[in-house]
């Protein structure tokens, strides 16, 4: 059976998530579903989500995701794409189960010692440097992380963090400049109370600048060449 018979097959429970540019649902766990896990490979533990665009004149947001998705695969990062239809604007990908940013900073906020709650943010907010790094060097930037709070998802095991994954990409842009890392400082910097070292922002990005514009200029050096 071809992956397009599986599709037309399958049933979706009613919306579970309604955006301003998409609507997300989940597959009905039926034998179209069993047999659509069967041909992408996937654990039954995991869920499968389609994200539908609501019309067509969100192309632009659909393909930006797709395209996204696409490009960052080989990150753990991100979900992974299983399948995408590029006439009725959805896709289907895997679901991500855990707590968002805002959540997750409620729960840091009951800390009571200072010090912890601090090295909680801080160890948490290296990991999202090292992922607007990334972004940075693939050239694309999410433009939403002065309030990533729905848009970073925290998957929790044994009341510890084991994956951090980072979703909705339908308002990306593609450029080779650093976007993502001195958003990402002025919302870190704001949300730990660093106000006092603003200046430093400044500073941290001209040294990623400096250590990845070779990165930044791969790319363009390849085209040339080609």
């Amino acid at each position: 059976m071809e992956i397009k018979d599986i599709i037309k097959r399958l049933e979706f429970k009613e919306c579970e998530f309604k955006g301003r540019h998409s609507v997300l649902s989940f597959i009905q766990s039926d034998s179209s579903s069993l047999n659509l896990y069967k041909f992408f490979k996937v654990d039954d533990n995991k869920k499968l989500i389609k994200k539908q665009f609501i019309s067509y004149e969100l192309k632009a947001n659909f393909y930006k995701e797709i395209f996204s998705l696409q490009k960052l695969s080989r990150y753990p990062f991100v979900p992974k794409l299983f399948y995408y239809d590029l006439d009725k604007l959805y896709f289907i990908m895997e679901y991500i189960d855990g707590i968002n940013l805002k959540n997750l900073l409620k729960i840091v906020n009951y800390v009571s010692n200072d010090k912890l709650k601090k090295k909680l943010l801080i160890n948490i907010y290296k990991v999202l440097i090292k992922i607007c790094i990334i972004l940075d060097i693939e050239g694309i930037f999410k433009d939403e992380w002065n309030r990533p709070f729905k848009h970073v998802i925290f998957k929790i095991r044994e009341n510890k963090i084991c994956s951090i994954y980072i979703i909705d990409f339908d308002r990306a842009n593609f450029n080779n400049g650093l976007k993502n890392l001195p958003q990402f400082l002025t919302f870190a910097f704001n949300n730990l109370g660093f106000i006092q070292y603003f200046y430093l922002l400044k500073k941290i990005n001209d040294h990623y600048r400096k250590i990845f514009s070779n990165y930044l200029n791969f790319g363009n050096y390849v085209l040339k060449n080609n």
